[in-house]
């Protein structure tokens, strides 16, 4: 298991990598959302008109040679638990906030040896234990 893979699974344990390729766009579903099926049409900002057209996504998507859904299950009394769905939201973003920050850490202590290689700094002799050693953490 990757280093990225153990870091996702350390916030969301139920997560899965897939094919970026594999990612169905479905017009069905853009077409259930302009009429307004769950109520959500043009009231939030994730939602149609405000989301990039199918075709943009699609380009988007080929960008990537993978992907990875990230999920977790939150038990609700019921419903109308409206309660239960905000603890469940919060905790949800909360784990997106700490799992983002942690790729943050990694990515500025690598942007911060590349730019002492770059510059020739006069710790250049040090750097390439420090690159050996993180990179064997990270990679």
């Amino acid at each position: 298991m990757s280093n990225i893979a153990m870091i996702i699974e350390k916030h969301f344990p139920c997560f899965k990598e897939i094919d970026g390729g594999s990612i169905l766009i479905d017009e069905k579903i853009r077409e259930m959302c302009k009429q307004n099926v769950c109520g959500h049409y043009d009231r939030n900002w994730t939602c149609p008109p405000a989301v990039s057209s199918l075709d943009v996504i699609r380009q988007k998507l080929a960008e990537f040679k993978s992907s990875v859904i990230i999920y977790r299950v939150y038990d609700i009394k019921s419903s109308f638990d409206l309660q239960g769905m905000i603890d469940g939201i919060s905790d949800f973003r909360g784990r997106l906030i700490k799992m983002k920050n942690e790729f943050y850490d990694i990515l500025k202590f690598l942007l911060i040896i590349v730019h002492i290689i770059l510059t020739k700094s006069l710790f250049l002799k040090r750097i390439p234990l420090w690159i050996k050693i993180y990179s064997s953490v990270i990679f």
